[in-house]
């Protein structure tokens, strides 16, 4: 476990980098600009990381580890008897939750302002959804290649919480229309291949 003072440190460094998105892509953003701006020297900044990209994968990285943490709850919590599309139900909501619950940073995820967070996000989720797909297909057999999926859900996810960012829409509202979108593509024929194919 980190010592507290780098923990606060890098959470520092974290936010501020985040604050600058509101006013230039992460390309453009310099290693000096995110230590000028969150009063932290450049031998710390290196101290924890090798540049920018590193401290953009951290962060990834942290909401990732928070997003699996909820899932683990949320099975706890609804779903003891582990069943297979309560489990994708809860994989949804973390991932939701994750996405709405860091506004700040999930609303810079755009491919033409800021491609190289948006790719490695949508990579790195992509790569989570089609393991899981993958861990629960004896359950629940998908009629498309796992990472097939894992892009159809991902890529409408973003594209139903982008549409509704740009429209001005009540997040609880984006919510609740990715969710019924989902559970329909979960009683589709998406999932309904014969487990013998």
């Amino acid at each position: 476990m980190e010592d507290k003072r780098v923990l606060r440190t890098k959470r520092n460094i974290k936010q501020t980098l985040i604050s600058l998105l509101d006013n230039e892509p992460f390309e453009k953003i310099s290693v000096s600009e995110i230590c000028r701006i969150g009063a932290t020297s450049r031998i710390t900044f290196y101290n924890y990381y090798g540049d920018k990209a590193a401290l953009a994968e951290e962060l990834l990285k942290d909401y990732t580890e928070e997003a699996i943490a909820h899932y683990h709850r949320l099975q706890i919590e609804n779903n003891p008897e582990n069943n297979v599309t309560l489990g994708y139900t809860n994989l949804l909501e973390c991932i939701l939750q994750t996405v709405l619950r860091h506004h700040d940073f999930s609303r810079h995820l755009d491919p033409q302002e800021n491609p190289y967070l948006y790719n490695l996000t949508y990579n790195s989720l992509i790569q989570q959804v089609t393991s899981y797909i993958s861990a629960h297909s004896a359950e629940l057999t998908p009629a498309e290649k796992p990472e097939t999926l894992a892009a159809l859900f991902c890529s409408g996810l973003w594209c139903v919480i982008s549409n509704g960012r740009k429209n001005g829409e009540d997040t609880a509202v984006t919510a609740d229309r990715v969710r019924t979108l989902f559970q329909s593509m979960l009683s589709s024929s998406l999932f309904a291949a014969p487990a013998s194919r």
